[in-house]
Order: C-alpha cells, then sequence, then structure tokens
C-alpha cells in the first residue's frame, strides 16, 4: 500500500469514525480518535509529499467546520 493511499484511507477512515459518533455518544472518545486519524494522515500525506500535505491539510480543514455543523444539527436528536 502506497503511502497516499494510507493518508487517504486514514482521511475516510477518520469520516467514518465521525460518523459513528454521530449515532453512539461516547463521551468525547471517538472525537479524540477522529482527530488522531486526521493528524495521521496529515502526517502520512507529507511522507508522500510535500504538495499531497498541503491538499490533506486544506481537505481537513474544509472537512471540520462541515462536521462539527452535522454534529450540532445531529446532536440534539440522539
Amino acid at each position: 500500500m502506497s503511502l497516499l493511499a494510507l493518508a487517504l484511507a486514514l482521511f475516510v477512515m477518520a469520516l467514518i469514525v465521525f460518523a459513528i459518533d454521530l449515532l453512539i455518544p461516547s463521551g468525547g472518545v471517538l472525537i479524540a480518535v477522529t482527530g488522531l486519524l486526521a493528524l495521521a494522515s496529515i502526517v502520512v500525506a507529507f511522507r508522500y509529499s510535500t504538495m499531497t500535505g498541503i491538499w490533506m491539510v486544506i481537505a481537513t480543514f474544509l472537512a471540520i467546520p462541515l462536521m462539527f455543523w452535522a454534529f450540532i444539527e445531529r446532536w440534539p436528536r440522539t
């Protein structure tokens, strides 16, 4: 598995863990796991190439507001 595929897999896993956290309140544990997965995807992307790492940072910073909006929208109903 190349570093690029690993970085993308970690990013997708972060999104999936966050979606699971919306359905199963965990007291912040799954949010922490999401953050660690996102950070790991950025580190691996930078190890692949600098430009890929920059794009991964941009994608992460674009996904964060969307994830928080989904969290605020969905959380009162769980």
